[in-house]
């Protein structure tokens, strides 16, 4: 049995690109397989493991931010992992099946995850939060904001719980409550 050397080489430098599956879905995750300096570029979280067939800088890149034009912010899925949600077009990287997604739930109670991660997404109209929100951090309308985990930073302030008198004003008993913190 004869074996041409040359084949051979060229075999094994040309299946390794087969396989590869640039701007390709992730296995195990809602990404994108990309070149990991690009998904640092976009925002994005890149992940070992889900793209097993791909040069060593290519990585699942997950989590990338997406914003349309009025404003509201989603994060870059395929387009048959968007569940629920809008899909616009031309506000992310890869192929043309690679779009925003904006979470657009039905009972508008979106609880995922806040963009930038500690806490998560709820609409404050139907769900106390029991530490503070933070506006800007998740996907949907303004009355959807992120529940941060933990306890208040330090700076927090809620004037409303400090109701002691602090002084009075022509007759008027004022506290933080009251007047804020100008008292």
């Amino acid at each position: 049995m004869f074996f041409n050397s040359r084949l051979i080489l060229t075999l094994l430098v040309i299946i390794p690109t087969i396989f590869a599956a640039l701007n390709g879905i992730c296995t195990g995750r809602n990404g994108i397989c990309i070149n990991t300096n690009t998904c640092s570029n976009y925002g994005g979280q890149s992940f070992v493991g889900n793209c097993p067939y791909d040069p060593y800088d290519v990585r699942c890149c997950d989590n990338i931010p997406c914003t349309v034009d009025d404003g509201r912010k989603g994060s870059c899925l395929f387009t048959s992992q968007c569940n629920n949600g809008e899909i616009f077009s031309g506000k992310c990287l890869g192929g043309s099946d690679f779009k925003c997604c904006i979470n657009t739930p039905k009972d508008d109670s979106f609880n995922g995850p806040c963009y930038g991660g500690g806490g998560a997404c709820t609409n404050i109209d139907n769900t106390a939060c029991g530490t503070y929100t933070v506006t800007g951090k998740c996907p949907g309308p303004s009355n959807v904001r992120c529940c941060v985990a933990g306890s208040k930073p330090s700076w927090y302030i809620n004037q409303y719980t400090h109701t002691e008198v602090i002084c009075i004003m022509n007759g008027d008993q004022k506290s933080v409550a009251t007047s804020g913190c100008g008292v």
